[in-house]
């Protein structure tokens, strides 16, 4: 970003514009220079676009439906809007990276992101699960259907209860299971699999963290798994309702 601020000032030098008023992303109009500096702004729909070319050429695709992603300007300012507040930035240092003219919208960047909360229940974390799209896998009815099935090696269990789904990977893997499991693409958890008691374990870990040292960073070194595994426990009960017959 210093880079392009550099050659903005360079490129836009020989218009006498102020500094202030030289644009980051700026075009000339028709090949001249303009006195309204505002015309020199690009609009959404340009820079859209451009992005639009830009990921295109990339082919860079979502980790979840393995589609193309859909990238936009709002996208990014959400991005560096949470990531700000999840690093402690104050409303007031918020508002000023994202060129607001108060603070009255920061909160919707403050409240966004799960890895922020001081408190995550069960409550919250099914609420957020949908969005968050944190669980990458894919749920399986039983063993019988796991693409290593048959392999005693590929159960993963959640300490002494009883298996929580397989592992679809064929490489060695050194995570932690099942913490890590959730948020792993590989990962094929059983319909029926305790994935509440899993949930409820995760939850208790992170209230007992946060009781004893008070650091929310640390507290939520696993949001995102428990976030996931929240996922995983609403889509089986979707699976599991009876469906109406038509």
């Amino acid at each position: 970003m210093v880079a392009q601020v550099e050659e903005q000032r360079r490129r836009w030098a020989i218009t006498g514009l102020a500094e202030h008023d030289i644009p980051l992303f700026g075009q000339s109009v028709n090949g001249s220079w303009l006195e309204n500096s505002l015309h020199y702004h690009p609009t959404t729909e340009i820079i859209g676009r451009k992005l639009d070319r830009l990921f295109a050429s990339l082919d860079v695709r979502s980790e979840r439906t393995g589609e193309r992603l859909h990238v936009s300007s709002r996208r990014f300012r959400y991005t560096k809007g949470t990531r700000l507040a999840a690093a402690g930035a104050t409303t007031l240092v918020i508002a000023e990276a994202l060129d607001h003219s108060d603070t009255s919208c920061v909160t919707y960047y403050v409240e966004a992101v799960p890895a922020i909360l001081e408190r995550i229940d069960k409550a919250v974390a099914m609420s957020l699960a949908p969005m968050a799209q944190a669980f990458l896998g894919q749920i399986i009815e039983n063993e019988a259907q796991a693409l290593r099935a048959g392999d005693l090696t590929s159960r993963i269990r959640a300490a002494a209860s009883s298996p929580v789904g397989s592992c679809g990977s064929f490489g060695f893997c050194g995570a932690m299971a099942p913490v890590a499991c959730y948020t792993c693409r590989s990962f094929q958890p059983w319909l029926d699999g305790p994935h509440e008691e899993v949930l409820e374990s995760l939850l208790a870990e992170r209230e007992r963290i946060l009781t004893a040292i008070g650091d929310t960073s640390v507290a939520g070194a696993n949001d995102r798994t428990i976030i996931a595994c929240a996922e995983v426990v609403r889509l089986c009960a979707e699976r599991r309702e009876p469906k109406d017959d038509v």
